[in-house]
């Protein structure tokens, strides 16, 4: 064992290189990095022009409001997965 701890939701392997084909692993892992650099450069001026110009709680209830339409998101579109017995016995 190399020390590491695994992840016992994902078998240790990354979720995000789960969820594509092994061709187009290095694309995915490249724009993740991207996409996390721009959150980092972004985030702050957002965040320092919210304090400044609107309120000092502005970046909190903000970022409330993202994460509940987020929740929402991924009720409505991965948790909330139908019973496909139910549908087809009513067939």
């Amino acid at each position: 064992m190399d020390g590491r701890t695994k992840n016992p939701f994902h078998g240790g392997k990354p979720a995000l290189t789960k969820s594509v084909a092994q061709s187009e692993v290095g694309g995915i892992l490249g724009l993740s990095a991207a996409m996390t650099s721009f959150t980092q450069v972004i985030a702050p001026l957002v965040g320092s022009f919210l304090l400044a110009q609107i309120s000092p709680a502005a970046p909190g209830v903000i970022g409330a409001l993202l994460m509940g339409g987020v929740a929402l998101l991924i009720w409505t579109r991965i948790l909330n997965v139908p019973d496909l017995e139910c549908e087809q016995e009513a067939e």
